[in-house]
């Protein structure tokens, strides 16, 4: 795992303040020296977290063996990498996901419509929400001011094409919506405890594998009630980082 250390890209980093950029640069020292925990705290103590920072973080809880913690801060960093050059990010999220989850979860993620899914989610988060909404309502204009028009000279194909790309597009603003909206969050710890309510007095359910993600739908007295592929229940908050 590579850290970025080009530092052309200080204008999307948020360092505005000089000590920020120097925590950084020193934090680039230690990873490349292999102190990788004071890297990891040097970095985790700048306020204002960009793309870049997360996917250091991620390098170095990843070279920490903490597994969980590193898709958490990939994750992260996805939200905030734009479109290009997701490839290093994208095969970092992949190769932690096969190297931890059990086959049971694995042959899902491998499968071509959930490789497929994750890269469409990938590429959409990067989207900002203002530019489909924008894309959306074009295109229903467009089609509101000449389907009359279309539909006199017998465009039927361009009228059905039209109406395919706003299904197309509100689908996609629809993923978008939840992608923005609902709270995620990957188990960090190995073998946390999935609990049929918010205390470590409910009966246990399972065991939940590190680096799962989690749809995060309710908080309560330190426990996060969590949805995921095939299951629901309570986990601990020190077991999940939100993302």
């Amino acid at each position: 795992m590579k850290v970025l250390f080009l530092l052309f890209l200080f204008s999307s980093l948020n360092l505005t303040a000089v000590n920020y950029q120097e925590r950084f640069l020193q934090a680039n020292e230690y990873y490349k020296e292999g102190k990788v925990e004071e890297a990891f705290n040097l970095y985790n103590s700048i306020p204002k977290k960009s793309g870049i920072i997360n996917y250091n973080l991620g390098n170095c809880a990843y070279k920490q063996k903490k597994y969980g913690l590193a898709l958490a801060y990939w994750k992260k960093a996805e939200k905030h990498w734009g479109i290009w050059n997701k490839s290093d990010l994208r095969h970092n999220i992949s190769t932690v996901e096969q190297k931890v989850l059990p086959r049971s979860y694995t042959d899902r993620l491998t499968t071509f419509l959930a490789k497929f899914k994750n890269e469409v989610f990938s590429y959409l988060i990067s989207v900002p929400l203002s530019v489909l909404q924008i894309l959306f309502l074009a295109l229903w204009l467009f089609l509101f001011v000449y389907l009359k028009f279309l539909y006199r000279n017998k465009h039927k194909i361009l009228i059905i094409l039209l109406f395919l790309l706003i299904a197309i597009f509100g689908t996609l603003l629809a993923i978008r919506y939840s992608l923005e909206f609902r709270r995620y969050g990957v188990v960090v710890k190995p073998q946390a405890q999935l609990l049929s309510g918010p205390d470590n007095r409910f009966s246990v359910l399972g065991e939940l594998p590190e680096v799962l993600e989690v749809v995060i739908s309710k908080e309560l007295n330190g426990y996060y009630k969590i949805k995921f592929d095939g299951g629901i229940g309570w986990i601990s908050k020190v077991e999940v980082e939100e993302i």
